[in-house]
């Protein structure tokens, strides 16, 4: 009765697994700017240095706006996105905040 269990335990995390794995391929790709957007922003979040950082896309091209820390903040920022999204250009309006 037990080993019955766990077979059917296992059968439906396998099923749910699947399932997800087709949800995850059926969902629209979108258009490719905003493939390029999501891609960009998830690995500065990945990275955890998005705050205060905008992304836009438009015409394959990367746009990011805010504010940096630093001029290395900065940087690190460009350089997370430059290689997230490789082949694209990324057009950076982030100015460092001013050292007081």
């Amino acid at each position: 009765m037990k080993n019955n269990r766990i077979f059917w335990a296992k059968a439906l995390c396998a099923l749910a697994f699947a399932l997800t794995l087709t949800m995850a391929r059926a969902e629209p790709a979108g258009n490719p700017d905003e493939v390029l957007e999501r891609s960009a922003k998830a690995a500065l979040h990945q990275k955890a240095v998005d705050i205060g950082i905008r992304v836009q896309a438009r015409d394959g091209v990367v746009y990011l706006y805010g504010h940096a820390v630093n001029r290395p903040h900065r940087i690190d920022i460009e350089n997370t996105v430059r290689e997230a999204v490789p082949g694209h250009q990324v057009i950076s309006s982030i100015e460092d905040s001013p050292v007081p």
